[in-house]
């Protein structure tokens, strides 16, 4: 019985669901650092303190902070296979993000 030649290569079929869920990892993650942010805006901040609190998240927190996360978090996807953990993953990754200047004392 010869291959079918239109048939997709079996590996094509994972790559497809990681790419999936790397994307809905991200989703998850911004609808956290979003929310997080505007909690920490609305309760916490001053209107002058904001653009002091946004710059460090939006240029050192999402770089590194949600890089770092991802990266740590796809150990779930790629050898555990539990894409539901990996997901789960993102809500404390973009918290942290949202949160890491308090964390420091940066805003002391």
């Amino acid at each position: 019985m010869e291959p079918n030649p239109t048939s997709k290569p079996m590996g094509a079929h994972r790559v497809g669901a990681d790419v999936a869920a790397i994307i809905s990892w991200l989703g998850v993650w911004l609808i956290s650092l979003v929310v997080t942010a505007g909690v920490v805006m609305w309760a916490l901040l001053t209107p002058d303190e904001r653009a002091i609190y946004v710059f460090p998240v939006v240029v050192q927190g999402i770089p590194f902070i949600a890089l770092v996360g991802l990266a740590c978090s796809t150990f779930f996807l790629w050898v555990k296979r539990r894409v539901r953990l990996f997901l789960v993953c993102a809500v404390p990754v973009g918290i942290a993000t949202a949160l890491w200047p308090f964390l420091l004392g940066a805003n002391d």
